[in-house]
């Protein structure tokens, strides 16, 4: 009975080793000329949305003058018994798009970029003389994407930086699975309007000028499955050769166990 299953088992490795070698996943950027410099402009633009929480930080020489407009910034959460270390707590854009800024009062966040919020605020402490020499940092505490689908790893991303591009994204989540369609990466964006669906194609270079290339703030990717035809077809192509080589394979593992049992019978 031993002699029967070794090689068996030998066999079913074989082909189960043949059938993970076989992979029909697309190139990335396959038309892209290789060997050639060519320049890509991208550009990248993220606005402030309803629900973002911001880091606003005023720096001065004086830095009396600025001691009150920082504590939402700098505030230790001692009504919540914390008393271990500082919590940033920043500021959450309201759902009319609003800030509450110390001093300064109400002011408009919402469609603006980071760097346009802080130039309007460093304008309004010169403006007001609140303080004279305003150095205004911004930037958003709560950036994230998220990657599901035929990826490795389905998860939610919180880049450290401001910026995360869509090959990166997938390089974190593992990468996309043999099931999964490189030419077909649904990415769904929040706007004024609602939501917007944009399909990207990685097998293509135009996907370095997608505006779908830098991801931005709630983002979803949506990595989408072959369908069943599609892997039936796949693999009915190929099947001939792989009978072909995998009964080779097999002739061998027989040949090699039968020498092996030949010469322990002695």
């Amino acid at each position: 009975m031993k002699s029967f299953r070794l090689p068996f088992i030998v066999a079913l490795v074989a082909i189960t080793t043949l059938a993970g070698c076989h992979s029909s996943r697309m190139p990335y950027l396959s038309d892209a000329q290789r060997d050639v410099e060519e320049t890509v402009s991208v550009t990248y633009g993220s606005t402030i949305a309803t629900g973002d929480q911001l880091y606003i930080y005023v720096y001065s020489q004086n830095p009396a003058a600025v001691k009150s407009l920082n504590q939402e910034t700098n505030h230790i959460a001692e009504a919540n018994g914390d008393q271990s270390a500082g919590s940033v707590q920043g500021y959450t854009v309201s759902q009319q798009g609003t800030i509450l800024f110390p001093i300064v009062g109400t002011i408009e966040a919402e469609g603006k970029s980071l760097d346009q919020l802080r130039l309007e605020l460093e304008g309004i402490l010169k403006q007001k003389k609140i303080v004279k020499d305003p150095v205004v940092t911004v930037k958003r505490m709560n950036f994230h994407v998220t990657v599901i689908g035929e990826v490795r790893m389905p998860q939610v991303l919180y880049p450290a930086g401001e910026r995360i591009t869509l090959l990166e994204a997938l390089s974190v989540c593992g990468d996309i699975t043999d099931d999964g369609m490189p030419n077909r990466i649904l990415i769904a964006r929040r706007d004024d309007d609602g939501i917007i669906y944009g399909m990207v194609d990685l097998t293509s270079s135009e996907t370095l000028t997608s505006p779908y290339y830098y991801l931005q703030q709630n983002d979803i990717v949506y990595v989408e499955p072959k369908d069943k035809k599609k892997r039936t077809a796949t693999r009915d192509d190929n099947i001939p050769a792989y009978i072909t080589t995998g009964a080779s394979i097999i002739r061998l593992a027989y040949s090699i166990i039968g020498h092996y049992y030949r010469n322990n019978r002695h």
